[in-house]
């Protein structure tokens, strides 16, 4: 089970690479400023989420350097690590080099993955995440180390997982529900042993937590995003719940989801084919069910459901692809198959970055008309005594697609219209240089004029009030940062 024991290993990891690399080719030249990377990140923003080992990642141990995002850097190294995380899975899953290159064909291109790549908080580390978590499954099943070291080894995987993003927790647990699978399908007799491995994982797993616990305690992190996390759980409307489960599998979620029908159905002609050719236990088709639907449980107990939370969907859509097929003994359809699947699945990640794109470009027109519209307005607009308050938001963009979340949403439409984010991408495209409005002369500004004022692009949705310049995008100020998606 070695990765790299021959030269042929190394062929196929450069093979999956380049898989990678194709994918995610159109972020590169559809390339414009994503979300948080219209300003810096400092030391300290990703830790009041709890990702501790992110701000290390990104600052190291020091406090007072600044991140900033290098696009084509930044998916070089996502690609590397979702490659390498690839073909770990594979090995989990003894599948041979054919196999291997067909489902990181499916895993690498399911657009899932873009939806985490496009915020900069998550692009250059998520992927390396993954590769933490199908490191500590695939240490956990190696025979030629001692069970003390892989214990470490696998402690200290889960450690950290959760300090880049703690979902992905859930993700080590598909790997081991589905080597579980194989190996007591491969021996019955050998049941103890699974359920020992399984035991120890999970003791693992409980101490992972209690110490990355502690880590918090002791680092004096304050979660101030409690608020943010809480508003993605609630246990109301299950019956609303169970329909978007549904909506997941007939891939009809979320654009770039489509593929996942395949899956679903691929998985549902399997069973009625094995049962009439013998050819699989009854238990074999609990488990495809099972793992088909996995990735989306946690809807059940969620009222926000953002694409990136659904982190298992690439290896269950793939495994169970793989899984069902190899009753198919023709590789040359089965290359057709899973080749023409994969390339849907990259027209979907180049429409969303190109729509982006269009996005970004237009975005940059109307900070233009802006700016020349401050000028007739208020000729001494870039006066330092003069601050800026952007009221409400514009509406969705017409090359914004639908179902998409945040991709394809503007600077001047994300959370309701924010003044700083807004602020900072007007710098970060030298458009002008402004200082944003500070919360008391937010307070001190009469309500009345604002709502009197017309929107943009009418002229007058540019006035002064005191020192303060006011724009107003929208009719409404929602400040909410969550992006729903488009029934």
């Amino acid at each position: 089970m070695n990765l790299f024991k021959n030269t042929k290993n190394y062929n196929l990891y450069i093979l999956i690479f380049l898989i990678a690399f194709i994918s995610y080719l159109p972020a590169i030249i559809f390339f414009n400023v994503p979300l948080d990377g219209e300003g810096s990140l400092h030391y300290g923003f990703l830790s009041k989420h709890g990702r501790w080992f992110l701000d290390f990642i990104k600052f190291g141990l020091n406090k007072d350097s600044i991140y900033t995002y290098n696009p084509f850097f930044t998916i070089l190294i996502s690609n590397i690590f979702l490659s390498l995380s690839a073909i770990i899975n594979s090995k989990i899953f003894n599948f041979n080099n054919f196999n291997t290159i067909l489902f990181s064909a499916l895993y690498i291109t399911f657009p899932q993955y873009a939806y985490q790549y496009y915020f900069i908080t998550q692009a250059d580390v998520i992927s390396f995440g993954l590769f933490l978590c199908s490191l500590s499954i695939y240490i956990l099943y190696l025979n030629n180390i001692s069970n003390l070291l892989k214990y470490i080894i696998c402690f200290i995987c889960s450690y950290l997982i959760l300090g880049i993003y703690q979902t992905l927790l859930l993700l080590p647990f598909t790997l081991l529900f589905i080597r579980f699978f194989l190996d007591y399908k491969e021996n019955e007799e050998k049941t103890k042993v699974i359920f020992n491995k399984v035991f120890c994982y999970i003791i693992i797993i409980t101490v992972s937590v209690f110490i990355y616990y502690c880590t918090i305690k002791a680092l004096n992190i304050k979660m101030e995003n409690n608020e943010y996390a809480k508003s993605f759980f609630s246990l109301q409307n299950l019956s609303l719940n169970f329909k978007y489960i549904i909506r997941n599998l007939l891939g009809r979620f979320y654009y770039g989801q489509q593929p996942y029908l395949l899956a679903t159905l691929i998985v549902i002609s399997f069973i009625p084919y094995s049962i009439i050719k013998n050819k699989e236990k009854i238990w074999t088709y609990l488990f495809l069910i099972i793992l088909v639907v996995s990735p989306f449980i946690t809807i059940l107990v969620m009222d926000s459901y953002p694409p990136r939370i659904f982190l298992s969907t690439n290896i269950c859509f793939s495994f169970s692809i793989i899984y069902c097929l190899t009753h198919l003994k023709n590789k040359y359809l089965k290359t057709i198959i899973i080749s023409t699947i994969s390339l849907t699945s990259i027209f979907y990640i180049s429409q969303l970055y190109y729509s982006q794109y269009k996005v970004g470009e237009q975005d940059k027109t109307t900070a233009r008309d802006i700016k020349t519209q401050l000028m007739i307005n208020i000729p001494d607009y870039n006066d330092p005594n003069y601050s800026f308050y952007f009221y409400g938001r514009l509406k969705n963009s017409e090359f914004r697609i639908k179902k998409s979340e945040v991709f394809g949403a503007s600077f001047f439409e994300w959370c309701g219209g924010d003044t700083n984010r807004i602020s900072a991408f007007l710098k970060y495209q030298n458009i002008m240089n402004i200082k944003p409005s500070s919360l008391k002369d937010i307070n001190k500004i009469d309500t009345k004029l604002i709502h009197e004022m017309p929107i943009w692009p009418n002229p007058k949705s540019i006035q002064k009030f005191n020192n303060t310049i006011i724009i107003k995008l929208g009719d409404e100020n929602n400040e909410n940062c969550l992006f729903t998606l488009d029934e």
